[in-house]
């Protein structure tokens, strides 16, 4: 609801205090606010009795407590560019909704990291997104963005970045100076931040070391391991040393093998006893050192909407968040994620649906146990936990502040049963047709994998 309710806003406040991420829930345009964290807005219109309801105000009076300073001052700030209460009236809501349109990202599902890149070095001040939600429009598609779209933009440009010369094959940022002169990893940086701050997908972008690098203001992590390292001939060479005993062996192969030793100043004498902390200074220099001006753009992209001083006050939080992870969602936190709404209890209706929520439990099993698999020519077709999840939601994992305004749901339809499954990614609807393939186990698997396969995003890494 636009502007929100003042229950919706202490609800929201209360959600954030208790996660202790004050900014993290996408921003309030209420009327000509600066952009205002929940907590704030809900402070204000809770604490101190603002009544919006009141059309004869002549003007928004707001009582600020004189330790709230940081709200005085923004308010301050913006008191020639507020809103009366009066200008908002049903005939004026259009004008209003034209001042805070969002930016649109128009973007091509085979181009979206080229396209994406080219439309955030189109606005020069990114505190723009302060005051500006985004939307997004896949070029050549109908769908109207209502949060579905914009998740799938997300979930569609980090696979992007993942491929790209941005990153190396061990989930680190490449030392590239072309991406580097063009501002890339600033813009990577970006994308994250905005990411976050619109409820979309995790990034899952980096290895453990260099999301914890970036977590912790830059300190260089000691739980480093080889195989963190991007460049394979270096990695090949740790290796070999890693199991070696003998001294002489080992001061032999460092000599004519590893001379990039001295570029980073480990010059001294060496004995067999050096190997460990050689190896610790050859993988810092590859996954940390070698790329620390791209490390400092993305940081400088990660400030946008102050999201890397949220983020480096929770680096525990936001680990999962930036860190790369192969292991897949459980059965478990995937049925405890969808919610069906049934009918009557009792009814036949009830009964029908119940058998398929059984069917869905068993899918959601035999996913947590590998994956579900069918035969398409010679094409052996699987679908996994992501994949099904990526099919409802329009992301590939959980965001870190849950869904918005509520959690997935399971509709059945009773009325046009033959159809197949479907998903409303905006809506956050799963929507499955009450008919003799659904209720039935090995059918209803094999129907819900022909939805996911022909959705959008199937298939790619």
């Amino acid at each position: 609801m636009w502007p929100p309710s003042i229950h919706g806003l202490e609800q929201q406040s209360k959600l954030l205090q208790a996660k202790e991420l004050s900014t993290i829930q996408p921003r309030c345009q209420l009327l000509k606010f600066p952009i205002l964290t929940w907590q704030h807005v809900a402070h204000l219109l809770v604490s101190n009795f603002i009544d919006l309801t009141d059309p004869d105000e002549e003007e928004m009076i707001m009582l600020i407590d004189d330790d709230d300073q940081e709200m005085a001052d923004i308010l301050a700030a913006q008191h020639n560019s507020m809103l009366t209460l009066n200008e908002f009236q049903p005939s004026n809501l259009e004008e209003v909704l034209r001042i805070h349109k969002a930016l649109t990202f128009a973007v091509r599902r085979k181009h979206i990291m080229t396209d994406a890149f080219r439309r955030l070095q189109q606005i020069p001040d990114p505190h723009i997104f302060k005051t500006k939600s985004i939307k997004i429009i896949f070029v050549g598609e109908p769908a109207v963005d209502e949060g579905g779209p914009t998740r799938e933009f997300f979930t569609e440009v980090f696979r992007s970045i993942r491929k790209s010369s941005l990153m190396t094959d061990r989930d680190n940022l490449s030392h590239n100076v072309l991406h580097l002169s063009k501002q890339h990893y600033k813009l990577v940086g970006q994308l994250i931040a905005l990411s976050i701050m619109n409820s979309g997908p995790n990034p899952l972008l980096f290895c453990r070391p260099t999301a914890e690098h970036i977590l912790n203001s830059g300190q260089l992590s000691e739980d480093l391991s080889i195989e963190d390292v991007s460049d394979a001939q270096l990695r090949e060479h740790l290796l070999k040393i890693a199991n070696m005993e003998n001294e002489e062996e080992f001061v032999n192969y460092v000599e004519q093998h590893l001379e990039r030793r001295h570029d980073i100043g480990y010059s001294k004498v060496l004995s067999l006893q050096d190997k460990s902390d050689l190896s610790l200074h050859l993988i810092k220099d590859d996954v940390i050192c070698r790329c620390s001006a791209e490390l400092q753009q993305l940081d400088e992209g990660l400030t946008c909407l102050d999201v890397l001083p949220m983020m480096r006050r929770h680096p525990s939080m936001f680990l999962p968040v930036m860190m790369k992870t192969t292991e897949p969602l459980a059965a478990t936190d995937m049925g405890r994620l969808f919610t069906p709404v049934h009918s009557v209890e009792g009814s036949n209706k009830r009964e029908a649906e119940e058998e398929i929520m059984v069917n869905w439990y068993m899918l959601l099993e035999a996913l947590n146990d590998g994956a579900v698999n069918n035969m398409k020519g010679d094409e052996t077709i699987t679908m996994s936990m992501t994949d099904l999840l990526m099919f409802v939601t329009g992301m590939e994992s959980l965001p870190i502040e849950g869904f918005s305004p509520s959690n997935p749901e399971i509709h059945f339809d009773h009325v046009t049963t033959q159809r197949k499954i479907t998903a409303n990614t905006c809506g956050l609807i799963l929507s499955i047709p009450v008919n003799a393939n659904t209720i039935s186990a090995e059918p209803f698997q094999q129907e819900m994998l022909e939805a996911v396969v022909n959705g959008q995003g199937f298939g790619q890494p």
